[in-house]
């Protein structure tokens, strides 16, 4: 299999694109519209962009390695792997953060309740 190297452009519009999105990553931390823990995931993805993009021999390498057809197709199954471990783990934050509004909930209920009860007891 022979395969041809990104070109230059692609190169920089990859790292203009990395640069941007961590920008963008970094200006909602500032504003602190979300947290660092949040976050993580997306600045290890620009950083990886930034490494392909600096270095685009690693995908070709892999690419080799695993057998895959073409460098894209490699990153692609990459990228789509990765996202869906993400999604997964964001389904498990959320469905906690779903249990936890429900118990606040029905605390709430439960002290409203007795809060209720007791303005009675005392009248």
């Amino acid at each position: 299999m022979r395969y041809t190297y990104l070109t230059p452009e692609m190169r920089l519009f990859l790292i203009a694109g990395s640069v941007i999105a961590f920008m963008f990553v970094v200006h909602f931390i500032r504003k602190s519209r979300v947290r660092i823990e949040d976050t993580m995931f997306w600045i290890i993805m620009c950083v990886a962009l930034v490494t392909i993009s600096v270095f685009p021999q690693i995908p070709f390498w892999f690419a080799r390695l695993v057998r895959v057809e073409s460098p894209a197709n490699f990153v692609f199954l990459v990228m789509i792997a990765i996202l869906l471990v993400n999604q997964f783990y964001m389904t498990l934050k959320i469905s906690r953060l779903q249990i936890k509004i429900t118990e606040l909930v029905q605390r709430i209920a439960i002290d409203s309740a007795q809060t209720d009860n007791d303005k009675k007891e005392d009248k």
